[in-house]
């Protein structure tokens, strides 16, 4: 196809006036090297001479292009080196237990179960629905640089962050995106931080049914070893201690005994007279454990000592003594962890129902009588007949604090009127109904500490809320926007 000798001319004079004007936008279909630089310098561009022009530069070796990684796997994790902020401590201040405004879903996620990890998926369901334990989390362990996938507190932050605070609509297990990788992070630190000729590497290997409670002491242990900071928030966080008194059924002598520290409770629900399953609910089992506990031991008073020598001459032994012994608590933690033991000493599942409701009042049981009460905000229920298999599942508190969902591995549900029964009996996602074996609870504010709070609140014009002794400001640690400079770096 010829173009007419009239458009040919017009566009002749068209690229002529182009050419003698600087200033006139160069179609692109027109450009070329001389008048695209002709144009950004505004004048015409004149070629340099023989004695202008220079070498040009030795170019350089590119470096080689790191393998993207395999379709379906994540990509390796990475730390910055740009130094992280100054740690915000938990001890200076206190944990909020308030949950966090900036959270963009309400419900559950679901997480995938490659093998055998439901108890590792219901213990993280049941953390990171719990405020304090989000919040505590969020206020410890800043400035690490490891890959995420090597260190269980880096794995644990960057999960609840990710959990939260992304849509529900995203990639599964598997994915470089979306909650699967992250959760996939968290499996991978567990196992490369867990010390050789350690109790829980058994639950590292393949096929092996894990505790959630095992997991959890060994996550406790792990964040202890980072940094010495953080002990003094973990402390408030799991730790319980109790003092101990024994009382002489013969003289009457009171014996203290050492002061006894535990994450948490761990309770029989077998009748220690009858070797039967208890019938009492929760709070009978606790007032049993700390009111009611007799042992035969050597009373070492000068009445009980002289029966001592006379039972010897009479039956060739020293006599025992039986003593009443009572324990009393003296630090409550924040996170309540109950375990009830429901395996025997050859492993047999206990499937007896212990009742309990949503609030628990432990203010009989302080040393000092000061107010104690906790609510439940998730629970693990084991399915199955013995310790080593069978199936782990969670039920939570949402956000409204009023609705509770259950987690069985990827499958989430939310049951129309069964409210706080999927807490006392979670239902699996084939309909069966199976008896809890883990409660976690969250410490409540007493009604005076609140009238206080408000009366400062009041008093003061600026600063924190809650002022120090030392002369700081120690403000609940809340966890809205806990990862900024931490994990986003």
């Amino acid at each position: 196809m010829s173009i007419p000798a009239r458009s040919n001319r017009a566009l002749q004079a068209i690229v002529r006036h182009v050419l003698h004007t600087s200033s006139y936008p160069l179609p692109a279909f027109l450009s070329t090297r001389s008048t695209s630089m002709r144009l950004r310098s505004g004048t015409r561009y004149q070629s340099p001479s023989p004695s202008q022009r220079q070498k040009p530069p030795p170019r350089r070796r590119r470096d080689p292009t790191p393998p993207k990684p395999a379709p379906g796997r994540p990509g390796k994790p990475t730390r910055s080196d740009k130094p992280m902020p100054a740690l915000t401590r938990v001890q200076d201040g206190r944990v909020s237990r308030e949950r966090p405004t900036t959270f963009i879903h309400d419900r559950p996620k679901g997480f995938v179960n490659p093998s055998m990890l439901c108890y590792r998926n219901s213990l993280l369901q049941c953390l990171l629905h719990t405020p304090v334990f989000y919040n505590a989390l969020g206020a410890i362990h800043r400035q690490c640089k490891k890959d995420v996938n090597k260190c269980v507190t880096c794995a644990l932050q960057e999960l609840a962050y990710k959990y939260w605070h992304t849509s529900r609509k995203m990639p599964e297990f598997g994915s470089s995106v979306g909650i699967g990788s992250v959760v996939n992070n968290f499996h991978l630190a567990v196992t490369a931080e867990c010390p050789d000729n350690h109790p829980f590497q058994q639950s590292l290997q393949q096929n092996v049914q894990g505790d959630p409670l095992e997991l959890l002491d060994y996550l406790t242990e792990r964040v202890y070893e980072k940094d010495d900071s953080v002990s003094p928030a973990l402390d408030r966080l799991l730790r319980m201690s109790h003092i101990r008194r024994g009382t002489c059924q013969d003289c009457g002598a009171v014996t203290a005994e050492p002061r006894v520290d535990s994450q948490g409770l761990q309770l029989p629900i077998i009748d220690a007279t009858t070797n039967a399953p208890t019938t009492k609910d929760l709070l009978g089992v606790i007032r049993e454990v700390h009111n009611n506990e007799l042992l035969q031991v050597s009373c070492q008073t000068e009445s009980c000592r002289e029966q001592g020598r006379i039972d010897r001459l009479l039956f060739g032994q020293d006599g025992l003594q039986t003593r009443h012994r009572v324990m009393r608590i003296t630090q409550a933690p924040d996170m309540l962890c109950v375990a009830l033991k429901r395996y025997d000493n050859w492993g047999r599942k206990i499937k007896q129902d212990v009742p309990f409701d949503p609030e628990l009042d432990l203010t009989e049981f302080t040393e000092d009588g000061s107010e104690l009460k906790y609510r439940l905000y998730s629970v693990v229920a084991h399915r199955g007949d013995d310790i080593q298999s069978g199936h782990y599942i969670a039920a939570v508190r949402n956000r409204d604090d009023q609705t509770i969902s259950v987690a069985d591995d990827t499958q989430v549900r939310t049951r129309r009127g069964r409210g706080f029964r999927d807490m006392q009996r979670p239902m699996t996602a084939r309909r069966i109904e199976i008896p809890p074996y883990l409660l976690i609870y969250q410490r409540l504010e007493p009604e005076p500490a609140k009238e206080e709070e408000v009366d400062r609140d009041n008093q003061q014009d600026q600063g924190s809320k809650y002022p120090g002794s030392n002369g700081s400001a120690d403000e609940p640690a809340s966890s809205d926007g806990w990862f900024q400079g931490c994990l986003m770096q």
